[in-house]
């Protein structure tokens, strides 16, 4: 169900802003739940999600 352009466009993205992202996705609620999905596909380093859902938190 998701596009190789949809994939690419996700891994572009989180290579830019990602740890930005996750910080401000966890600081959202209806977002929060949905932004590990993206960043796992970006292949975001866990220390760095972890941290920053931390600290979105």
């Amino acid at each position: 169900m998701i596009r190789p352009a949809e994939v690419a466009f996700a891994e572009r993205f989180f290579a830019r802003y990602g740890s930005i992202a996750v910080f401000i996705s966890r600081l959202l609620p209806v977002i929060r739940t949905f932004i590990a999905f993206p960043a796992g596909l970006a292949r975001t380093p866990m220390l760095k999600f972890q941290v920053y859902t931390f600290l979105g938190s």
